[in-house]
């Protein structure tokens, strides 16, 4: 536990972790990832992927996810994603033998819901 000191700040992982589930719009549910420098989002209402370069494109204005330059940049990012919803043990929702899942509809998820 980090609070009592039993953690190493060198075993975070370098990248953080967001999600937004639909309020108004059912399509509008997301995960992504960043590290303040890249943006990672994958849209899984339509199993779309964007990528951004946030310290060139700080408002998200170019997807760079179907740029040749960048394929090994997203390859890494949808691996990171991939690899945190194993980690959360997330299921079939969510991923199928390593490949990240359309989602139609919106799937509550948390560690720590409902209590």
């Amino acid at each position: 536990d980090l609070l009592r000191g039993d953690e190493e700040p060198t075993k975070w992982r370098s990248y953080l972790g967001l999600e937004h589930t639909p309020a108004c719009n059912a399509t509008f549910h997301w995960s992504a990832l960043t590290d303040g420098k890249v943006k990672y989002i994958f849209r899984a209402a339509f199993s779309e992927e964007q990528l951004f370069d946030l310290m060139n494109d700080p408002h998200e204005m170019t997807n760079l996810a179907h740029q040749p330059a960048w394929q090994s940049t997203l390859l890494a990012w949808r691996q990171r994603l991939v690899d945190q919803f194993v980690f959360e043990e997330r299921g079939e929702h969510w991923l199928i033998n390593g490949i990240l899942q359309r989602r139609v509809k919106a799937i509550l998820y948390s560690p720590h819901y409902p209590g």
